[in-house]
Formats: structure tokens, C-alpha cells, sequence
């Protein structure tokens, strides 16, 4: 009998060019949907997509992890932003990237589907 494959998931790749964000690619329809609220909102002077790497450690590995978004508002306060669907906030790799996020110099938040309105 032949054995089913895996469907793998497809990625929403968008390149978008934004006043605030400048040109870049996002990953999924959930980055775009919240690059397309950050240029809308008035808080937001700029924001950067993918902006540096923060190492960390996962199962004995050093990794790098990318958060999707540095935001700037207008009062000053910078925040890091992870765009991701509900259903993988809370496997052990990304609990690691997160705990990873949260002991950076900005504030960080986790965005899923339910701050997008999706």
C-alpha cells in the first residue's frame, strides 16, 4: 500500500512596499495582515521587518531567532513583534524563541489571529 504524504503547509509569500516599513517580503498572510495595520496606525512612526537575531538555546542548540517585527511609536517605546497562528505559540521551540524575545532591550508581544481579526 503506498503511503499518503504529508500536505505541507504553503506559505503566503507578499512582497509589499510601505511608507512606514519600506520594501520587504513577509511569510505569511498573518505578517501581512498586521504590516498592513502598523502602516495604518498613527502611534506607529516606523517598523522593520525581520530585524536582527537573537540567539538562543534550544535541546543543547544555539539558534538564531528573527522576531517579524521592531516597531517605533511616536512616544518613543520600541516593541518586538512575533506574528504567529494560536496553534504553534506554545510548542517547546517557539516557547524557547519567545523566552528568548522577552529578555531583549524592547518589549515584546505575541500577535496571533485573534489580534487580526482572522
Amino acid at each position: 500500500m503506498a503511503q499518503k504524504r504529508k500536505k505541507k503547509h504553503r506559505r503566503k509569500i507578499t512582497k509589499m512596499t510601505t511608507e512606514k516599513g519600506g520594501t520587504f517580503v513577509t511569510k505569511s498572510s498573518y505578517e501581512t495582515r498586521y504590516a498592513e495595520i502598523l502602516e495604518s496606525d498613527p502611534k506607529v512612526i516606523r517598523f522593520t521587518y525581520e530585524p536582527f537575531k537573537i540567539p538562543y538555546t534550544f535541546r543543547g542548540r544555539e539558534i538564531n531567532y528573527i522576531p517579524d517585527f521592531l516597531v517605533e511609536f511616536v512616544c518613543g517605546k520600541k516593541q518586538l513583534v512575533e506574528v504567529k497562528p494560536k496553534r504553534f505559540v506554545g510548542s517547546p521551540r517557539n516557547r524557547a524563541k519567545f523566552k528568548a524575545g522577552k529578555n531583549h532591550e524592547f518589549d515584546f508581544i505575541i500577535i496571533t489571529e485573534s489580534d487580526l481579526g482572522i
